[in-house]
């Protein structure tokens, strides 16, 4: 039994908005909110393409991302710094997984730095000096590791340099030969790193020598063929003494950034390669 019990008056309805004649033809407006919520799954990838379209004009790249492992992500959108890291391995993107840090390659990233270094005295020289370092360090390795076939090679070489004393060059530049003689020793540390990292910093020499006269130490002399022939038979003798000390004699035109000097050159068998 209730003891007491209010009876009240039932309230007076909020009154509806004024109805506009839009309202009366197509019905009530829904919010967008709620509208999405109505869409059919054909929609809602028409209303997100649409969507993504938009991002165009605002950032770099804009792609679809789909599949399993796709953590969620259906549209990734990346600046345009994104390029960059890009183009230098760190970022990169797998169909069904979107953007992922890559394992960056080292020498790549050297590489994609000195292309945009100009060609002034300090940088020629430091550069100079990090490849003497490098080829001196190499010799070591490569007299232990060098198989039968690079030391053939390598005393292949020696010789055809000194043909270039005697005569202009018929097949290969005196220069080619001169990179091929210091890429075989680095090859035969049968460590590729190295190799790519004097690939990198003989090709960057080849172009200051091309824009910058005065850093041309490539000679074909009395001197240097010997040197060259010198070093081979080190390196073919296991002699690592002898041949980083040899080596290290060869290049020092390289880190005095000087082109040979007219005095140690023999009257009339001076050359300077192409």
């Amino acid at each position: 039994m209730v003891d007491s019990l209010d009876i009240l008056p039932l309230p007076e309805p909020t009154p509806p908005p004024p109805v506009s004649p839009t309202a009366v033809v197509a019905g009530a407006p829904v919010p967008a909110i709620e509208r999405i919520k109505l869409f059919s799954d054909s929609q809602w990838e028409d209303f997100v393409l649409e969507w993504a379209q938009s991002l165009q004009g605002d950032y770099a790249r804009v792609e679809r991302c789909g599949g399993a492992g796709d953590m969620g992500c259906d549209v990734i959108a990346t600046c345009q710094g994104d390029q960059g890291v890009r183009v230098l391995g760190i970022l990169r993107s797998r169909q069904g997984v979107g953007l992922i840090v890559g394992k960056p390659d080292p020498v790549g990233l050297f590489e994609q730095a000195i292309k945009e270094w100009g060609l002034d005295s300090v940088d020629l020289r430091q550069l100079a000096e990090l490849r003497y370092v490098l080829e001196i360090s190499a010799v070591e390795l490569a007299a232990k590791r060098a198989t039968e076939a690079q030391l053939t090679h390598l005393g292949r070489l020696a010789a055809e340099f000194s043909q270039c004393l005697k005569a202009p060059p018929l097949g290969r530049p005196s220069d080619d030969i001169e990179m091929g003689f210091h890429r075989t020793i680095l090859e035969a540390t049968q460590n590729k790193m190295l190799v790519r990292m004097h690939h990198v910093l003989a090709a960057f020499f080849a172009r200051s020598a091309r824009e910058n006269e005065s850093w041309n130490v490539n000679c074909t002399t009395d001197k240097s063929v010997w040197e060259h022939k010198a070093i081979a038979a080190a390196i073919c003798e296991r002699n690592i003494e002898q041949a980083r000390a040899l080596l290290g004699v060869h290049l020092s035109a390289l880190i005095s950034g000087h082109t040979c000097e007219s005095d140690s050159i023999s009257p009339g068998k001076r050359r300077r390669s192409p």
